[in-house]
């Protein structure tokens, strides 16, 4: 069928020009026939994918020739060029828009007048913002424009001009046709909506439903359960994936109905990414606080072992003293025996041996271990920097429980300029805070003071 289409074209094609053009102008006949068969040629290649595509491709290359016969036929090309540009018209104003477009080439001499022409491609470029459609008001408006203002050589370089344009254009179709337009338009949409309103909008169906394959049968995202016999299944590599329940008239067109499914498959398998995604993310996060919890629990076996041994042995020797002090600060590092009270008493410790006096907030509630321990950890840090970098008179510590969430703020009035980019400590506490599943941050402007605040959630 189609190299009979092609040949029927070309033949069309030679004797109209043989009608139209003296055998002195074998240039014209041959531009002709360019524009013609180029149109003819890209609605056979696209008969294999869409027929409706297909055949209004063809349209337009063989009323390309019609308009050799008669000059009152000049524009009957562009009738089915519009309808191509528009694609399967879904609403009433896509309807009307298609008729006119036929109407206008009709009619003279509708597209004739460039005021007119201008209105036109004026209104189908509002409702089809798309390359094709402005590759086609491209070649109207510059047509209208040179013979308005009289370009020199207008004569001679517009009929070149448009032929030029409609053989790009014939080549644009080939690829970007109305259906690949409908598959950008539902992924557009279903990234801001459903795939199901998406959809629905799409082509024109408000009673249209998706339904997802789950545990044999398909449900909506409403969890109601839809009947496999009253819609149209769409698969991948012979494995069902989803269901569409819609007006039979709806996707009565073949090359509609593949858009339809490629977008339902490239939804449901972006899905899936993200799916995948969001498991392997919960997953690294319970790995880290699995290790965090560990590390912990060994830090603190390891003061229990410090207490109960080096500690008891050298308390009973004299001179031992600074070795004593030394011990005892590192296992205070290892983990705080004030923590085993809560956050508050541990707290308080903290704020009695630091070097700069210290504003205390905080609730008396207990909370998880893990979250205890994260919550002093960076009070400690946070603390000792200002010891160590900050030349501060005075600090503040605020601890407080909002919308499920464990809040801390540790602010200075120092110099300022902390980089928590640099050295391990604040990265340390970083990597603590986010295997908590919470978030850490340091602001420290020069000359005004470091504010570090910590959040982390609970249940």
């Amino acid at each position: 069928m189609r190299t009979a289409l092609f040949l029927a074209a070309l033949a069309f094609g030679l004797l109209t020009g043989a009608f139209a053009f003296v055998p002195s102008d074998p240039g014209g006949w041959a531009r002709d026939l360019a524009v013609g068969m180029s149109f003819a040629a890209a609605g056979v290649f696209r008969l294999r994918t869409s027929r409706s595509v297909g055949l209004l491709l063809t349209a337009v290359g063989m009323a390309w020739f019609a308009g050799n016969l008669d000059p009152a036929l000049w524009y009957w090309h562009r009738g089915p060029l519009v309808h191509l540009l528009i694609g399967q018209p879904r609403t009433r104003l896509e309807l009307a828009a298609v008729v006119s477009g036929y109407v206008a080439a009709v009619v003279q001499p509708t597209w004739h007048s460039d005021m007119v022409a201008i209105v036109l491609v004026t209104g189908l470029l509002v409702l089809r913002r798309t390359g094709p459609m402005a590759c086609f008001a491209l070649l109207v408006y510059g047509g209208a424009a040179a013979r308005t203002f009289l370009l020199p050589g207008t004569a001679i370089a517009l009929p070149l001009a448009y032929q030029a344009g409609l053989v790009v254009l014939a080549a644009v179709l080939v690829w970007r046709a109305p259906g690949d337009r409908l598959t950008d338009r539902v992924i557009e949409l279903s990234e801001t909506g459903s795939l199901r309103q998406a959809l629905a909008e799409t082509v024109g169906d408000r009673s249209l439903n998706v339904g997802y394959l789950r545990d044999g049968h398909y449900y909506d995202d409403s969890g109601a359960r839809l009947d496999p016999r009253r819609g149209t299944v769409i698969s991948h590599e012979g494995r069902p994936l989803a269901l569409i329940v819609h007006d039979p008239a709806a996707l009565a067109d073949p090359a509609l109905a593949e858009a339809v499914a490629a977008a339902v498959r490239l939804s449901v398998a972006n899905a899936a990414l993200h799916a995948e995604i969001r498991a392997s993310v919960l997953e690294l996060l319970a790995s880290r606080r699995r290790l965090l919890l560990a590390a912990d629990e060994e830090r603190g076996e390891l003061a229990e072992q410090l207490a109960e041994g080096p500690l008891r042995r050298l308390a009973a020797l004299p001179g031992a003293g600074p070795v004593l002090a030394d011990l005892h600060r590192l296992a205070l590092g290892l983990r705080p025996r004030e923590l085993d009270g809560g956050l508050a008493p541990a707290l308080r410790a903290l704020a009695r041996s630091a070097a700069v006096p210290v504003q205390l907030t905080f609730p008396e509630t207990r909370l998880a271990p893990e979250l205890e321990a994260a919550a002093y950890y960076v009070c400690a840090e946070a603390l000792a920097n200002t010891a160590k970098h900050a030349r501060a008179t005075r600090t503040a510590v605020r601890v407080w429980l909002h919308d499920g969430r464990l809040c801390l703020e540790i602010t200075d009035d120092g110099v300022g300029g902390a980089d928590h980019t640099r050295g391990t400590g604040l990265r340390g506490l970083a990597d603590r805070v986010e295997a908590l599943g919470g978030r850490l941050v340091v602001r420290s402007p020069p000359a005004e003071g470091t504010h570090v605040y910590a959040e982390f959630p609970f249940t």
